[in-house]
């Protein structure tokens, strides 16, 4: 892959005890060389992952051109190297303004597509998706299955570090959405009080409470 992989790829790598050889990005080639990627490639390669959405450019690598030069090495040497898409950002995208680009599952080879939806608004960290082109590129080892209340569930997950999202998450639903769902004019919380007037109300408050114990 390109030197301009995100973070979590290393991290991938470190846990699973892979090999991480990345194509340098120069002027000449801001996005991944397909030429140079295939250099670096040898028996023991189980893919190629170009990016649909840099994170520091928000370029796109040129899926269709690495597919056919993939398939022509494939050929030369009877590899199997499937091309594994990072569609960070860019898979949202791309199916919208411009769906003639072929970089999904219309190419040949390949076989897998990630996408982080953690990278638009209103949306907690730490989420993303992959997608296969077929059940059998799927690993069994990968997946879980237990019958649940009469159903069969498969499940596939992939846990690196958790993020603190469901914590805030908890917090903002039990602390700050209880305050501030129906902020009545008496409340403390209403958005358009002053420190001022949130101080009265709370002296008010005190000095209700003191003669109710009284």
């Amino acid at each position: 892959m390109s030197a301009g992989f995100q973070v979590v790829w290393e991290k991938f790598c470190q846990l699973w005890q892979i090999e991480m050889r990345t194509v340098p990005l120069t002027l000449k080639n801001p996005t991944l060389d397909p030429k140079q990627a295939l250099e670096m490639c040898d028996e023991n390669t189980i893919c190629i992952v170009p990016i649909q959405g840099v994170t520091w450019t928000g370029l796109n690598d040129d899926v269709e051109a690495l597919d056919k030069a993939l398939d022509a090495y494939n050929k030369k040497t009877g590899f199997e190297i499937p091309i594994h898409v990072d569609a960070a950002s860019g898979g949202f995208i791309l199916p919208f303004l411009n769906p003639e680009v072929k970089w999904d599952f219309r190419l040949k080879w390949v076989l897998s597509i990630s996408t982080s939806g953690h990278k638009y608004g209103l949306v907690y960290p730490g989420l993303g998706w992959v997608v296969w082109k077929d059940k059998k590129y799927l690993p069994e080892e990968m997946s879980f299955s237990v019958n649940y209340l009469g159903a069969n569930i498969t499940q596939v997950g992939l846990n690196f570090s958790r993020p603190a999202a469901q914590v805030l998450g908890q917090y903002h639903r039990r602390h700050v959405r209880r305050n501030i769902r129906r902020p009545g004019r008496s409340s403390p919380f209403h958005p358009f009080r002053s420190k001022r007037a949130r101080r009265r109300i709370h002296r008010r408050r005190r000095a209700i409470r003191q003669r109710r114990r009284s």
